[in-house]
């Protein structure tokens, strides 16, 4: 087995782990508010362009294009989740419209078509690492009767915040790895997806707070 096997087999179990938060929103689907299923539908979009990614990666078909999808679903998942949550009025939702229409400008003027969008994307994805630290810090600001680890709230920004963060930087670099050390490349894209699939305990660990929250107030 050689290394970039091996790379392929984390890369392939850590994406796995996003079945979980699924699964549980699925089972929980009824006790979810909007955003939570909002967040339900961003995993099982990303999962949806990875499967695509790969079987076109079999296929021996150039899918850089698939990270537009990837750069958009950030940026719908960041309007959505945070628009209304992090004390910035419409800001999230005009930074996200920003960002959407200068997608098309750097594909078209910059790097071309079916090259990796590195700017915009890495953009959308501090976007999303700032707005989940902005919740954070507000959730540590305000009073709480219940402790902040019984808070599913805190998993969801933990796990958006990690995401964010590690992909802004690394996916900036995507298309100079590529063209210069495909062992870099192959490296960080393992990590950044190794980072995801902790994200994604933390977003499970969430939902099942939710479940017993609600279970506790059914009870009382």
């Amino acid at each position: 087995m050689t290394l970039y096997d091996i790379l392929d087999l984390i890369l392939y179990v850590s994406t796995a782990v996003v079945l979980i938060p699924i699964g549980l929103g699925v089972r929980y689907w009824s006790e979810l508010s909007a955003r939570e299923r909002g967040l339900i539908w961003f995993l099982t979009g990303i999962l949806i362009v990875e499967v695509a990614d790969t079987i076109l990666r079999y296929s021996y078909i150039r899918n850089h294009f698939t990270s537009y999808f990837r750069t958009l679903a950030v940026l719908l998942i960041g309007a959505y989740f945070y628009g209304a949550s992090v004390g910035w009025g419409r800001w999230p939702l005009f930074l996200s419209g920003l960002v959407t229409v200068l997608l098309p400008v750097e594909v078209v003027g910059w790097v071309g078509f079916n090259h990796i969008n590195s700017l915009t994307r890495s953009v959308a994805w501090f976007l999303l690492a700032m707005y989940a630290f902005r919740s954070l810090i507000r959730l540590f600001d305000q009073p709480n009767e219940v402790s902040l680890r019984q808070q599913p709230t805190i998993y969801y920004d933990l796990g958006f915040f990690l995401m964010g963060f590690v992909s802004a930087g690394t996916k900036y670099f995507e298309n100079y790895f590529i063209e210069t050390s495909l062992d870099l490349y192959y490296f960080f894209d393992t990590f950044t997806v190794m980072i995801n699939a902790l994200a994604f305990g933390l977003f499970s660990i969430g939902l099942v707070r939710k479940h017993r929250t609600t279970d506790l107030r059914l009870v009382s």
